[in-house]
């Protein structure tokens, strides 16, 4: 039997909560943060930070930051928020998708995959004719403005994703039933998954070591399709869970996974907040091991948590109490 995945693998929040999560880390950055820190750098970054929220806080606010400051992202009161408007961007395309799914299934799939291809094909082009590979373009604010911080490039994983949910509703027995029923067949799953995801994080590692071992087309290729793949080999692991498995569901379905998805957008949001503190507020150099940075990344998870602990108590429950409140009383005038 096809059974519920488990909640860690569902949503995390709703769009409005995520705004005003947003603003009260502006408000940390921007008000609050200067009685936090007496480091030799702190007031500075303060001052910097302050600069920032005040004159550009509302392309954070709009989820537009990632086109507004594409290639200077320092100026961005949130800079590592680009994500957030990327993922909001593409969010906001989704239900124009999902029509054209539910007027006409092979069109609306054709779609999604021609929307796929094209992201492919720009992303792989645009890194050949810019040369991204040499060095010092790698990570150029070129290479930010033009294809790292923008949805056309990014959107191939979600879109993908789309595809798993269509299949995952409309899958009424046939594939989905002979996985959750065979233990061999989850087992291969997983274990093909797992292969994926760890084959595409590790076969860019040769070119860490030597900018020639690949040749601009295969770097290229990598750039283009590396997303894409480890979400398909993600989705392929994590396929028996959402289809029932027993062994998956018991490790996803944990109240310790449930707790951390539900904390893990709060998370994103404070963790770089916690690393400029750390760093703004040191009074010596900082010299990073494996074994130093095993240390701070394990403090900097630990404070990030907390902090997103409270950001959800006070800022996600009561917004996603207020959203259901407002739909149930929909519900029942319309009842």
């Amino acid at each position: 039997m096809i059974r519920r995945p488990p909640r860690s693998t569902q949503s995390r929040s709703s769009a409005a909560s995520d705004v005003y999560k947003r603003q009260v880390v502006i408000i940390l950055l921007w008000k609050i943060s200067q009685f936090f820190g007496n480091g030799p750098l702190w007031q500075m970054f303060v001052n910097i930070q302050d600069e920032n929220c005040s004159k550009n806080s509302w392309e954070d606010l709009l989820f537009v930051n990632n086109f507004v400051f594409g290639n200077q992202l320092k100026k961005d009161c949130i800079g590592w928020g680009w994500y957030l408007g990327c993922e909001m961007q593409i969010f906001l395309i989704m239900p124009l998708v999902t029509v054209a799914v539910l007027r006409n299934k092979t069109f609306g799939k054709s779609l999604i995959w021609c929307l796929i291809a094209a992201s492919l094909i720009y992303s792989y082009f645009l890194v050949v004719v810019k040369g991204y590979k040499e060095a010092g373009k790698a990570h150029s604010s070129d290479f930010n403005q033009h294809y790292y911080v923008v949805p056309w490039t990014r959107a191939p994983p979600y879109l993908f994703g789309a595809l798993v949910g269509f299949w995952y509703v409309e899958e009424k027995g046939t594939l989905a039933k002979k996985i959750a029923s065979s233990r061999l067949t989850q087992i291969i799953c997983s274990i093909i998954g797992a292969i994926t995801v760890y084959g595409i994080i590790n076969v860019i590692s040769p070119l860490q070591k030597d900018r020639n071992a690949f040749t601009i087309y295969e770097y290229a290729l990598y750039i283009a399709g590396s997303r894409l793949v480890f979400v398909a080999g993600l989705t392929l692991f994590l396929l028996p869970a959402f289809l029932g498995a027993t062994l998956p569901n018991i490790i996803l379905g944990n109240k310790f996974f449930e707790l951390t998805a539900k904390l893990n957008f709060g998370t994103y949001l404070f963790h770089f907040v916690v690393i400029q503190s750390q760093a703004y507020n040191s009074y010596q150099s900082i010299f990073l091991s494996h074994e130093t940075m095993l240390y701070r990344t394990i403090g900097t998870a630990t404070i990030s948590f907390f902090c997103a602990f409270f950001l959800h108590i006070f800022v996600e429950l009561p917004f996603a109490n207020l959203e259901q409140l407002i739909f149930l009383n929909k519900k029942s005038r319309s009842s």
